[in-house]
């Protein structure tokens, strides 16, 4: 039996080098950043990052986290639907805790990155690979985008992850050990 961690690599936030919904997600936000603010939260149809601005495809992979100074702060307050591939046959985590909507296996190092993108106000990017009983590792990017909520500072994080190699794969894994 393969031992399922988690393994990230940050990379470089480069439109280039991102699959396309993620630098269509990123475009978007720069789009809407006035340097040296942080694009304001707009909800699904207010001012500022909008969800119903983003495509289909985006809002399904895409999440939106509350943040604050405590771990028990960061509370899901959207998840697309595609989403579903990370939480097997749990439910949707919307309006709960990060922390009580992650796997075990992951969530101290989920957690983290949003922590750094909370304290730096910069957007990152994540290569995540998993290791599958099979040999072969699931490989997916996370982009994380810091916004303005009402307020100075980061009060919410959008992030978007989109599979490159084995979701299906990944997603026999997540329904099997749930």
């Amino acid at each position: 039996m393969v031992e399922h961690k988690l393994s990230c690599e940050h990379l470089p936030v480069d439109p280039a080098r991102m699959c396309d919904v993620l630098a269509g997600l990123y475009r978007y936000w720069v789009g809407l950043a006035t340097p040296p603010d942080l694009p304001e939260w707009g909800g699904a149809a207010g001012t500022g990052f909008r969800l119903v601005d983003l495509p289909t495809e985006t809002l399904s992979i895409l999440t939106v986290v509350d943040v604050g100074p405590e771990d028990t702060d960061y509370v899901y307050r959207y998840w697309g639907t595609a989403r579903d591939l990370f939480q097997g046959k749990r439910p949707d985590p919307t309006g709960r805790r990060l922390l009580d909507g992650l796997k075990k296996v992951s969530a101290s190092n989920i957690l983290a990155q949003y922590k750094e993108v909370s304290r730096s106000g910069r957007p990152t990017l994540v290569h995540n690979i998993w290791p599958l009983d099979n040999g072969l590792s699931a490989e997916c990017e996370t982009l994380r985008l810091p916004l303005r909520s009402g307020g100075p500072g980061v009060g919410k994080i959008v992030a978007a992850t989109q599979f490159i190699r084995h979701a299906d794969e990944f997603r026999r894994l997540r329904e099997r050990i749930d």
